[in-house]
């Protein structure tokens, strides 16, 4: 950040409000299965598919980390 931002910090705070107030609120509605189009369902499952691989190298890691410990500690039973 710079000096002259720290001694002075309102000028910059009114040109981000002023940048935010005129901005449009999105508002992100959840769509239905029978509201997609095909490709949508596409992208979706390819998503989810992506978000499964990350869960399971998560599981791996953690299962890899409880074993570690326990074959220190000598837990596991």
């Amino acid at each position: 950040m710079r000096i002259s931002a720290l001694m002075n910090p309102e000028p910059d705070m009114e040109a981000k409000m002023a940048i935010s107030d005129e901005e449009p609120i999105l508002v992100n509605k959840a769509q239905t299965l029978d509201q997609m189009s095909v490709e949508e369902l596409e992208q979706r499952i390819a998503a989810l598919k992506l978000a499964i691989e990350d869960c399971e190298i998560q599981i791996a890691k953690k299962q890899a980390q409880k074993s570690a410990a326990d074959a220190l500690f000598g837990g596991g039973d």
